[in-house]
């Protein structure tokens, strides 16, 4: 009995090791340098509750994922990093952010979602190429007004935090066309939005679920490219929903049955 359960720890761990070596994923930090020195480097599952210094010597890294390990901050050495184009630290214990990360002018990808976040640093605001940016599920309860430096974002996820208003900063975000207030895991406590937001005549989502929206500005209505509206689960009035409906006429448009 002890050999057949011998052999199949073998199996399993033969079968553990094959796969990270098909996908790239490592649980050492040194040891994914070996295999991914010069562009990417994947650390998953692990025990990592730090991120080394080191990481500021690889210049020429293009991927860096940190996500479902113990990293509770990032080094200053991360601005670095002038190369990387996607970082992904989702599901860690991270609650905070070096401004450093202001100088990673290169990323068009960054998920923080799923973390211990409180606040975003205003050097954000320099990440001119950065398109898709995730941030789901931390403590924000703003954002900065550097916000709006963001010029090339088109997908933002803020659902589930802790925002009760949104600077008009948000109007420069012209190229967005993915906006997520609320969802599955929650909305914000905000109660209105921007009339700037009007200004984003690229939207074509709009996401409120479980927001504490309680009136619509008119300019909104005049966003003739967007395309689905999800107010389910607001405290919008019957009349005010009505009212939506009648102005977007060519927007799908998600309330709740008894409304």
């Amino acid at each position: 009995m002890k050999a057949w359960l011998l052999f199949i720890a073998v199996i399993l761990i033969y079968i553990n090791n094959t796969f990270a070596q098909s996908t790239g994923w490592h649980t050492d930090f040194y040891a994914s340098l070996k295999h991914h020195p010069d562009k990417v480097i994947k650390l998953r599952c692990n025990n990592l509750d730090s991120l080394p210094a080191d990481i500021g010597k690889f210049s020429n890294l293009e991927e860096l994922d940190l996500s479902l390990s113990g990293i509770s901050s990032l080094p200053a050495e991360i601005g670095d990093l002038h190369k990387l184009k996607r970082l992904k630290i989702w599901s860690t214990n991270l609650a905070s952010l070096p401004k450093e990360i202001g100088n990673l002018t290169q990323l068009v990808y960054l998920d923080l979602a799923e973390n211990k976040l409180t606040e975003i640093p205003k050097e954000i605001g320099r990440l001119k190429l950065l398109k898709d940016l995730n941030l789901e599920g931390n403590k924000l309860s703003s954002l900065p007004k550097e916000f709006g430096g963001l010029i090339s974002l088109e997908f933002l996820d803020l659902h589930a935090n802790e925002i009760t208003e949104l600077s008009d900063q948000i109007g420069k975000l012209k190229n967005l066309k993915t906006f997520t207030l609320g969802g599955e895991l929650g909305g914000n406590p905000i109660t209105t939005l921007p009339k700037e937001i009007a200004l984003l005549t690229n939207l074509e989502r709009l996401i409120l679920q479980d927001c504490m929206i309680i009136e619509i500005p008119e300019e909104i209505l005049a966003l003739h490219s967007l395309k689905y509206l999800d107010l389910r689960g607001t405290p919008l009035t019957k009349k005010i929903l009505i009212h939506i409906g009648d102005a977007l006429k060519g927007t799908e448009i998600l309330t709740d049955p008894q409304k």
